[in-house]
């Protein structure tokens, strides 16, 4: 009894549900050519009142887009584009007599709830890059420094960073605060700032030390550590300024200049144990081999005969006193002296940069000529370019013309053929009007002709004949006169030719005359 009591509540219910749709859904939008035109104003009114929604939406969202705020936020710039878009899908829709849930297409108020939507996230996600740009600008300027590095063997490091930035961001975007993330920001700093280090220690620091490494220490305990306390010095400097770039390669060249001894020091003891059996004496003149050569050329003496280290003491001696005597020797010049020997340097100079002004002289006017023979011949050839043009326009021009007249001539030969046409019309008509006119005229003839001869009829008094002369046509009268008709008239011929406008009206005057 229950599922029986269920069931029928349950098709009972989507009864009326079915309904319901039904009925909501009968009302239809009335088309536009069925509207007044009061309607057809209030329908205007409204797309362009939502016209202006949308586009306000849109104007706020392309001002965010263009302020690059979408590098900034990733969740509410994002949504709002969407927002956008739907936007303009529901304008495409929008239905201002919908009422009911069931009616087709979108509202006004859809249509604003869908705007107030997106603005709301265009104005979080402008808000969202103020804050970073405010709490998080040294995070930002970090990046842009370490970007401008050689990244080339840290990319996977740096993108792990990156992560590290971008999850920070979206923190801050989806609290609207920065308070609580003052330690998640000093954490990302710090790691930072350690790969930046690490980046200036694998260009400056870490070859040098791998070199370092490969040395013996045991055989150079002295140059060794000279090196490798040059180099720490160098990865002090990295560790505590890493963006002094003029001091770090400063300790960068001496840790390199101590690295390079250590080498040669080895090469030096490298060569001297596997020359051991050759003596110690070719160990001691290779040494003194060089100074053998060059000091006695410079200094015109030889002290090959003292033991090395007095060598070198002996030709330092002499070096210095031939360069206090050279001193000696220009401070005791004159000031003419001076000035002469400046003057000749300078006229010298001046020479030179004469001939040499000169040649760049003659380089720049071979340029100029090349330069201005170059233009003259893209001129000509601009012109003669030009007056192809010019030639081509005014033979386009001369063929239109000529084609207009062709069109013409063409139009008034049709003209002419048609009153040509009408003119032999005309003439045809001419023609049969004076055919009719002439027959017309040998019926008359023939009839004035009959009625001319004498008839048998008794004579009428004078007054009967004049009553009956006036009172008949002149035509008739003139046939009927016995005084006049002396004698008959001659019958007209039947193959006479037909007669002119002008005969006619000539046959008439001689009749006239007659009478």
């Amino acid at each position: 009894m229950n599922l029986s009591t269920t069931n029928f509540r349950t098709l009972a219910l989507s009864v009326c549900i079915g309904l319901a749709v039904t009925g909501c859904g009968s009302q239809q939008t009335k088309p536009v050519s069925a509207m007044s035109a009061a309607e057809k104003a209030q329908l205007a009114q409204a797309q362009d009142q939502v016209g202006s929604i949308i586009d306000s939406s849109i104007g706020k969202f392309k001002a965010a887009e263009q302020d690059q705020v979408a590098i900034y936020s990733q969740l509410f710039f994002q949504k709002a584009e969407k927002d956008i878009a739907k936007l303009k899908e529901m304008q495409k829709e929008f239905n201002p007599e919908k009422s009911g849930l069931f009616d087709s297409g979108y509202s006004l108020k859809d249509i604003q709830e869908q705007a107030t939507e997106a603005n709301n996230n265009t104005q979080k996600a402008v808000k969202t890059k103020q804050l970073i740009i405010t709490h998080l600008k040294e995070i930002l300027d970090n990046q842009q420094y370490i970007e401008g590095l050689d990244l080339s063997k840290f990319e996977p490091e740096y993108k792990g960073l990156q992560s590290d930035v971008k999850r920070l961001f979206k923190d801050l975007e989806t609290t609207g605060q920065f308070q609580g993330l003052e330690d998640d920001k000093l954490k990302v700093l710090n790691d930072l700032r350690a790969f930046e280090v690490s980046v200036i220690r694998e260009k400056y620091y870490s070859h040098p030390q791998k070199e370092l490494d490969e040395l013996p220490e045991d055989t150079l305990p002295v140059t060794y550590k000279e090196a490798q306390k040059r180099l720490t010095t160098l990865s002090n400097t990295i560790q505590s300024t890493p963006r002094a770039m003029e001091t770090i390669e400063l300790r960068q060249k001496e840790a390199l200049k101590a690295l390079a001894r250590a080498q040669n020091t080895l090469k030096e003891i490298n060569w001297i144990d596997e020359n051991t059996n050759k003596g110690l004496e070719h160990v001691v003149l290779r040494y003194h081999k060089p100074m053998d050569r060059a000091f006695p050329n410079i200094l015109k003496e030889d002290h090959s005969e003292l033991v090395f280290e007095d060598q070198v003491s002996k030709y330092s001696y002499l070096v210095t006193t031939l360069k206090s005597s050279l001193q000696k020797e220009v401070s005791s010049l004159d000031e003419a002296t001076i000035k002469a020997e400046a003057q000749k340097i300078a006229d010298q100079q001046s020479a030179e940069l004469k001939k040499k002004l000169e040649g760049t002289h003659n380089k720049a006017l071979q340029e100029n000529a090349t330069a201005t023979n170059e233009a003259v011949a893209k001129a000509k050839q601009e012109e003669q370019l030009r007056f192809e043009e010019e030639k081509k326009q005014l033979a386009a021009t001369h063929k239109q013309k000529l084609d207009t007249a062709l069109a013409e001539r063409n139009k008034l030969q049709m003209d002419l053929e048609k009153a040509s046409l009408e003119l032999t019309k005309l003439r045809e008509a001419h023609r049969l009007a004076q055919e009719q006119l002439q027959l017309k005229d040998q019926e008359l003839k023939t009839a004035a002709t009959e009625k001319a001869q004498p008839t048998k009829t008794n004579q009428q008094e004078p007054k009967q004949l004049a009553a009956s002369t006036t009172s008949a046509p002149k035509r008739n009268s003139v046939a009927s006169a016995p005084e006049v008709q002396k004698a008959p008239a001659p019958a007209p011929k039947e193959t006479a030719p037909a007669a002119s406008d002008e005969t006619f009206s000539f046959d008439f005057e001689i009749e006239d005359v007659k009478l």
